[in-house]
């Protein structure tokens, strides 16, 4: 025990001391770069701060009702493809529907309504909305144009005007992430904001695809979202220190560094990993993955997707506190625990065999 808080100490020295240096490099970079006024503002929105993002939900019940339909249809037809299997043809159906939802024809509109939207009481502050742009065909210059309006909709549409309703005219490239912002007086007292989208005729040719709809809007700083990640990466040190400590109790030293590199990588790439496995279309490849492999991925930490802490400050999202909290007693207050536990029962029946012999 002595060794895992002496190990703890080291971590957390070297964590602080290096947060500290590439905290100050980083604010120093827009000064150093000598941005202009307007690149700073952008660094401001987009990266120094901590933003909460909302999507709208997507009803998996009918969406899933709607596959099977068309799956009980194509099977009636016998118009099932023979040289895919039953998994891959549902995950076609589903990205068609997908498609089909987010599609919006030249001359139509589309409403999304966001509820709990809760920016701070600054009356500066601005939400954003962010979005990315797809089309059936292709346009002849690369561009696509839409018009949005950013309010309380439905309210202006009954007559009564309860938010002030912004207009926007945006042209982007396809598949490419974009962000405009808006004053967060649009946001009614409820929490509710409505976006629209007119697919204008004159302006495009094809039906365009809204994908990837988000509303962000500020929570907090910057240096506290900075602090939380740091929380993230110490917790990932703490499971390190008590796996390391426990393989040294019974293992040489190249092969407990060995070991640990083994435990680490997959770790990083979990996600990844997992949904690579799950796809397996053969079964019985499918029934060995589930009882030997999928299990032991089940007890490996995660290291990647929702508990990198690259992805929320690259991207300006704020880390929930009550994540934070559930990756604490997941990373550290189970598996972590359970590892020194091991190690512990481990170096003493060790000694046990030793004053034994």
């Amino acid at each position: 025990m002595g060794k895992f808080l002496g190990v703890i100490i080291l971590d957390v020295i070297l964590l602080i001391t290096f947060a500290g240096l590439v905290y100050g490099l980083t604010c120093l970079i827009p000064y150093i770069a000598k941005a202009s006024p307007q690149e700073r503002e952008i660094a401001q929105n987009e990266f120094f701060t901590a933003r909460k993002g909302l999507k709208i939900a997507v009803d998996l019940d009918q969406l899933n009702k709607r596959v099977e339909e068309r799956y009980r249809q194509l099977e009636k037809e016998n118009r099932l493809p023979e040289s895919m299997t039953q998994g891959d043809i549902f995950a076609q159906l589903v990205n068609e529907e997908r498609t089909r939802e987010q599609s919006i024809n030249p001359g139509q509109t589309r409403q999304w309504d966001f509820h709990g939207v809760r920016p701070s009481s600054d009356p500066n502050t601005m939400i954003f909305v962010r979005f990315k742009y797809d089309t059936a065909t292709a346009s002849p210059d690369g561009q696509v144009y839409g018009l949005w309006s950013v309010g309380d909709l439905t309210s202006y549409v009954q007559g009564s005007l309860t938010t002030p309703v912004y207009n926007v005219t945006r042209s982007a490239a396809t598949r490419v992430v974009q962000e405009f912002s808006i004053p967060a007086n649009a946001v009614t007292r409820q929490g509710d904001l409505s976006i629209g989208f007119l697919n204008s005729p004159q302006l495009n040719l094809s039906a365009v695809m809204v994908q990837d709809l988000e509303v962000l809007y500020k929570v907090g700083s910057f240096t506290d979202n900075y602090c939380r990640a740091l929380l993230l990466i110490m917790i990932r040190l703490v499971f390190l220190a008590a796996l390391g400590i426990t393989l040294t109790t019974w293992l040489s030293f190249p092969v407990a560094v060995l070991v640990s590199f083994a435990v680490f990588m997959p770790s990083l790439f979990h996600l990844f990993i997992m949904g690579a496995l799950d796809s397996f279309g053969m079964e019985w490849i499918q029934a060995i993955y589930i009882f030997t492999i999928k299990p032991i991925m089940m007890l490996m930490p995660r290291f990647g997707g929702d508990f990198s802490p690259t992805e929320y400050i690259i991207t300006g999202r704020v880390i929930n506190g009550w994540f934070l909290l559930k990756a604490i007693g997941e990373m550290i207050g189970i598996k972590s625990t359970l590892i020194l536990l091991l190690g512990m029962l481990i170096f003493r029946s060790r000694e046990v065999a030793k004053r034994a012999v």
